[in-house]
């Protein structure tokens, strides 16, 4: 079984880190797309269960998908400089479904 979030990215591209996305659901695994639409490189720091991070950095024009285990949060920071952020991001959350 499948949950998807799908949201807007749009801050700051100096401002420190937002977070678009919690959840306190034991997910199996997700894929995480980030999209950016902007100049500016966007840092994407994903917040797993077990307490580790996930992420990379999403240059201008790209599609970065990350494929990981139980999601926790989904951040996103500029990497600094003038103007905006902006983009999209899309959450496939999987469950395991018990025999």
């Amino acid at each position: 079984m499948c949950d998807q979030v799908t949201g807007r990215i749009f801050q700051t591209a100096d401002g420190g880190p937002k977070t678009y996305f919690t959840t306190s659901v034991d997910y199996a695994s997700a894929i995480v797309r980030v999209d950016n639409d902007t100049a500016t490189p966007m840092s994407v720091t994903i917040g797993l269960r077990d307490g580790q991070m996930a992420g990379g950095l999403v240059e201008q024009g790209q599609q970065v998908s990350f494929d990981v285990p139980g999601i926790r949060t989904l951040s996103v920071g500029g990497t600094g400089g003038n103007g905006i952020c902006k983009g999209f991001y899309h959450i496939r959350l999987r469950t395991n479904i018990a025999e």
